[in-house]
């Protein structure tokens, strides 16, 4: 059996079937003049330190997500991405 370290900073919490709405920002690998997305994103778990976010629309690594949701703050980066058939998941850490 292999035992490895936990690398997160922050226990993570994981609510009730939250969703909310976010603004996706123009990626890295996208022109700068890509128009900002507004997309219905749930919330599969949250930290002090950033979130996990489950939606349609695929995720880009260094991606700017806004928040339009009280209690969290303006902006994170995704830090990293996961794609399913059917959905896409991304670790944001908050700005």
């Amino acid at each position: 059996m292999t035992v490895t370290k936990e690398r997160r900073r922050h226990p993570r919490t994981a609510p009730a079937e939250q969703w909310m709405e976010i603004i996706l920002k123009p990626g890295p690998d996208q022109v700068a003049e890509a128009p900002e997305r507004r997309l219905r994103a749930r919330v599969e778990n949250i930290s002090e330190g950033g979130v996990c976010l489950v939606c349609d629309e695929p995720f880009e690594l260094g991606q700017v997500v806004g928040f339009l949701a009280p209690g969290f703050p303006d902006s994170g980066v995704v830090i990293w991405t996961s794609r399913s058939s059917n959905e896409s998941k991304a670790g944001i850490k908050f700005a």
